[in-house]
């Protein structure tokens, strides 16, 4: 039997020496499959930052540990991931203070991409275009999975929304973004030509009315 989280959470604890533990994801958000792992977050008084895989009572386990030090502050980037977590175990309400700080900033807007920076995103894109011509089918096809990888968090960015994922993502650009979502199908099929890579590169660094459709 799968143990439960408070059981997971112990385990946590007691393994790393952690007094909060938060549980965020996809069985956060309760979307999760039965093989799902449970991705977890700890905080410790101090020691180094950690992260782990591995298989327990069954549960596979996906946990990053920090210091309280290391999360003091604003919050960075990184840590926007824990938005809407579940606390799991917070002996001293460090773990529920880290929420409220994340919360506040992932209701600030995100920082627009300024114009410069467009630029050179998209001519890093079409530059990978060119490589996928690389005579080694292996790094051809690294650099294809690279550029099918990057496109979708360019896209948040450029369309102002906040990057929380690849199952977020393709969920909201199913929803909000059709045309990229559409783009994106045809290009990571096997079969995919040069031609749908060059087009979801396209519809990409489209503005957001227009072929994206965005909203």
């Amino acid at each position: 039997m799968t143990p439960s989280l408070s059981d997971i959470a112990a385990m946590i604890a007691g393994r790393y020496g952690c007094h909060a533990v938060l549980l965020y994801g996809s069985r956060a958000r309760g979307d999760h499959e039965a093989d799902s792992d449970h991705d977890l977050f700890a905080l410790r008084d101090a020691g180094p930052s950690l992260h782990e895989v591995f298989t327990w009572r069954g549960a596979a386990i996906d946990v990053f540990v920090e210091s309280d030090a290391a999360v003091a502050g604003e919050p960075a980037p990184a840590l926007l991931r824990l938005h809407g977590a579940v606390v799991l175990r917070d002996d001293h309400g460090r773990g529920a203070a880290l929420l409220q700080r994340i919360a506040a900033a992932h209701a600030r807007p995100p920082a627009t991409t300024a114009a410069t920076e467009v630029a050179t995103l998209r001519a890093w894109a079409d530059k990978m275009l060119v490589r996928l011509d690389d005579p080694d089918p292996v790094l051809a096809g690294l650099r294809r999975a690279e550029l099918l990888t990057q496109l979708l968090e360019i896209r948040h960015g450029l369309v102002g929304r906040r990057w929380s994922g690849f199952k977020e993502g393709v969920a909201w650009a199913r929803l909000h973004d059709r045309a990229v979502y559409d783009a994106y199908r045809d290009a990571v099929a096997p079969s995919a030509t040069r031609t749908a890579l060059q087009h979801l590169v396209d519809l990409v660094f489209s503005p957001a009315d227009s072929g994206g459709s965005a909203g």
